[in-house]
Formats: C-alpha cells, structure tokens, sequence
C-alpha cells in the first residue's frame, strides 16, 4: 500500500495518545457548539496572521489599499497609496452604489493600472476578503468556472476575472495588513484617510 499523508505528524500523535486517557467525541464543523465555534475562530485568526516579513522583490513597488463606505451597498470609495523609490502617490475613486468589497477590489486594480507593467508589486491589504481570494479562493473558482463550491456565480465575477489577468501578468506579492489601527503599516492608514476623504466629498457634494 501507498503511506498515508502526513504520516508524521499521525506517529506523533499516536505516540502522545498512548501517554493518556483521552475520550474522542467528533463535532460537527460549524454545528453551533460553542467551543469548536471558539476554536475555529482562533485557528482563523492564527491563519489570516501568517504574513511573510520581508517582501519578495527587493524593487518591487509597494501599494497600500483601503475603502470607505456609507451603507453596505451604499455609496462608497478606495483609496490607494503608492510608494516607489522614495516617492508617494495618493489615489481615490469613488462610486455612487457599491460595496466595500468591491472598493476594495477596485482599488487594487486601478493601482495596478497605474503601475509599470514591467515591475514587480507589493500590495497591502487589511481586506480578509481580498488577500484571502487573490491568495486562495481564486484559484477554486477559475477551475470551477468562477462559480462557488455550491454552484452559484461569486460576488464581483468581472473584478476578479480582471485581477486574475493581473495575477499571471505580473509578479505580486500579497501581505496581510490586517490587525489593530496602531499596529497597521503607515500606508495603509494613509490609504484609509484617502478612502474616507473621497467619501466625503461624494456624499456632501
């Protein structure tokens, strides 16, 4: 027979389980039990924490994104900043009926727009949605045809068939910005700040 998968790890467990008296009880995923909601939370969260430290690229430019809205969908707005070789450039855009997944979205791609195609990028997000999709889910949805595992188009198709495109076009490398305002990397905040402005601006004027 073949081994099994991730025979190591099953050695050691089996080494620890003869160690004490353990009584298994199986609980289904996502079942309301309390405790197994309480693990899954933080086994995501240690999940979405895994951020490489250094960037990839050593020239790659480095590209913060952040959106705003007022109501979800409401009017809304992103915000970019763009840092390369010393130099900042700040973006926005807003759009009279959206979400804020869609901002989001929307920003990194008008930044890449932008961008040199010839240059490697570095994109900071604090979105779950987006880093998550454009480092995962993206690939289960282009072998399914842009459909989710239940059968049913993804929100944003046309968004994340265009960021795709960018994806085998470019070398990009994705971080993770999630986490508490203070300990967001400076850009970010500054993208946030330009978000927010641009909001203002469309729904006082």
């Amino acid at each position: 027979g073949k081994p099994i998968p991730n025979q190591e790890l099953w050695q050691t467990l089996w080494t620890q389980v003869k160690k004490h008296e353990i009584n298994w009880h199986w609980v289904k995923g996502h079942a309301g039990n309390r405790d197994n909601e309480r693990v899954d939370q933080l086994a995501r969260k240690a999940r979405l924490a895994i951020t490489p430290a250094d960037t990839l690229f050593e020239d790659a430019i480095q590209v913060y994104v952040r959106a705003s809205c007022k109501g979800n969908p409401g009017p809304g707005a992103w915000g970019v900043v763009i840092e390369d070789d010393g130099e900042t450039e700040q973006h926005s855009g807003t759009e009279a009926q959206t979400t804020n997944n869609r901002m989001e979205l929307v920003g990194v791609l008008e930044a890449l727009a932008i961008l040199p195609a010839d240059r490697p990028v570095q994109i900071t997000t604090s979105s779950d949605y987006v880093f998550q999709g454009a480092t995962g889910w993206i690939n289960g949805w282009r072998r399914r045809n842009w459909l989710k595992k239940d059968g049913q188009p993804i929100s944003n198709q046309d968004l994340w068939q265009a960021l795709d495109k960018q994806l085998t076009s470019r070398p990009i490398h994705w971080i993770n910005g999630k986490g508490a305002k203070s300990e967001q990397p400076q850009g970010l905040q500054e993208a946030s700040q330009v978000a927010v402005e641009a909001l203002k601006l469309l729904t006082e004027s």
